[in-house]
């Protein structure tokens, strides 16, 4: 009979939920930055019948976004090791990281100086995009 070791199978299972919780974030970030590139204009919260996603995405995180000026907030409950993996796995990005105290803060480079908005949580993963 095959043994199989069942340690660290749970450690393993584990980081890889978070990075598909992270992929299906980065997904539904894009999918915000591709519908504000053609709407410059548009100021307020872009429900998920208005972005160009699959039928079979499934909004894993409950992934929220708001528009104001020019500049959007993508938001809501990823892990820590998700976060870092994202931002290792995005050539380290200086607009993805946690709200804390009302500023961003990434898992690499620390305080970002970028402000963020109180609808979003503290503790809570945001990617910020700007709409040049």
């Amino acid at each position: 009979m095959l043994a199989i070791p069942l340690i660290g199978k749970d450690a393993g299972r584990h980081a890889k939920e978070q990075d598909i919780m992270m992929q299906n974030f980065l997904i539904y970030r894009d999918a915000v930055r591709e519908y504000m590139a053609k709407n410059p204009g548009y100021d307020g919260t872009i429900g998920s019948s208005a972005l160009d996603l699959s039928p079979t995405f499934n909004n894993l995180g409950g992934w929220d976004n708001r528009v104001e000026s020019g500049t959007a907030w993508v938001y809501g409950d990823v892990p820590i090791g998700g976060l870092r993996h994202g931002v290792e796995k995005m050539d380290h990005p200086h607009n993805l990281g946690i709200k804390r105290g009302g500023e961003l803060y990434s898992p690499i480079y620390g305080n970002t100086g970028i402000s963020v908005p109180g609808f979003v949580s503290d503790g809570q993963v945001v990617a910020v995009i700007k709409n040049i």
